[in-house]
């Protein structure tokens, strides 16, 4: 499995190098939102049917503050932390590009489509 759209260097940041190897690796397998807060994935579960009441209870603390410190602050924060994702982004993206010309997959995608379990070669 290779994912894109910064999806690994994001993870990376959230849920150290373990976890992301983890959750691309096994990307078919599902975790609960226990999991996922305990990974580091999001910051609050909410109870069914309460997420967007709980987003809209943060949305209103933050609107609360003064909007240009506020952009300032995740435009810093984002800049910094995310400082070398360009770079890994463009190696995902020629990761993705090399891994779709392999035997594994073909087998994968036609497993998929067939229903059935792959059988990787490692070519």
């Amino acid at each position: 499995m290779n994912m894109s759209w910064q999806s690994v260097p994001r993870m990376l940041h959230l849920m150290g190098p373990a976890r992301t190897k983890q959750a691309v690796i096994l990307a078919s397998d599902r975790i609960s939102a226990t999991e996922a807060h305990d990974w580091g994935l999001v910051e609050e579960v909410a109870d069914p049917g309460k997420a967007f009441d709980v987003a809209m209870v943060l949305a209103a603390k933050i609107a609360e503050q003064p909007p240009i410190s506020v952009a300032m602050t995740k435009l810093t924060v984002n800049r910094l932390a995310h400082a070398l994702d360009d770079l890994a982004g463009h190696m995902d993206v020629d990761q993705f590009a090399l891994a779709s010309l392999t035997e594994d997959h073909k087998e994968g995608v036609a497993a998929f489509l067939g229903r059935r379990k792959p059988r990787f070669k490692g070519r």
